[in-house]
């Protein structure tokens, strides 16, 4: 599913499915809606495989992916979680898992990775403000009280 919120694109993961699955953000969550609700297995299976895509905005091209989904969606930047900061880190942008506890902005500053790994590392894990023009305050897991 896909949220707006000022000049925020929230999508779940950062992947094309979306683009395939609509031109606006009301028919892709009517689709997905649509998707959740069949019965015919190979229609789950091949949802399910689009939904695990990721690295849209980061691999050859991504830029340019990141900025014909804003298009798409009428928005200024985009965020999303599924793929963990610390993935992005060490497989494509930074080397070894630096700031994994903090929120990740790339393909030319128009998408925002939220995924701390809060699944794999026990002291991953942020809170994060997004304001109209960015990101707007972090709070890692080592700055709780």
């Amino acid at each position: 599913m896909l949220g707006r919120a000022g000049p925020w694109l929230l999508m779940h993961a950062d992947s094309r499915m979306y683009l395939r699955l609509g031109g606006a953000v009301e028919p892709v969550n009517a689709r997905v809606a649509s998707l959740l609700s069949e019965l015919d297995a190979d229609a789950w299976g091949e949802f399910l495989n689009a939904f695990a895509e990721r690295h849209a905005f980061v691999l050859t091209g991504g830029e340019e992916v990141a900025a014909q989904t804003l298009r798409t969606f009428g928005a200024l930047r985009l965020v999303h979680g599924h793929t963990p900061v610390y993935v992005l880190r060490d497989e494509h942008l930074y080397g070894p898992a630096r700031g994994a506890g903090t929120p990740l902005l790339y393909a030319g500053k128009q998408a925002l990775a939220m995924d701390s790994g809060m699944a794999y590392y026990e002291e991953a894990g942020f809170i994060a403000r997004l304001g109209a023009h960015g990101l707007g305050e972090v709070v890692s897991v080592d700055e709780r009280v």
